[in-house]
């Protein structure tokens, strides 16, 4: 025989775990790249000169970005909107590179930005290839 109670439990219980057991999404982020660059290295020592262009992959406009490299500078992109791009003004960065002297030097930064209000600090790397 039917029994539309049982039936309408199930589909109640399903429900219900269905909403407690979505896929949890994965937040976007903010990449960043080197464009415009000139890197030299001389005994060691590279010098670079640069813009940073910000990519904004999150759904939400990314306000204040600064990318804060080792040694204490930054670069100011500021703000991105959602899906879109900024670029930094020219930046120049030295440093010593003795210990990893490759035609490929990565840099490690930091980007410090804010998403509806909440503060983020986000690791990053910006690959600085070195000219000849």
């Amino acid at each position: 025989m039917f029994d539309a109670t049982r039936i309408r439990s199930a589909a109640v219980g399903l429900a219900l775990l269905g909403a407690f057991t979505a896929a949890p999404t994965e937040a976007a982020e903010v990449a960043v790249a080197a464009t415009d660059a000139t890197v030299t290295m001389v005994d060691g020592i590279v010098n670079a000169r640069f813009r940073v262009v910000a990519t904004n992959g999150e759904t939400a406009d990314v306000t204040g970005l600064v990318v804060a490299f080792p040694g204490g500078s930054n670069a100011v992109v500021g703000d991105v909107l959602a899906g879109g791009t900024a670029a930094s003004g020219v930046e120049t960065l030295t440093y010593d590179a003795s210990q990893t002297p490759t035609k490929a030097q990565t840099v490690r930064v930091t980007l410090k930005y804010s998403v509806g209000g909440q503060a983020v600090e986000q690791a990053a790397s910006l690959n600085l290839p070195v000219q000849d």
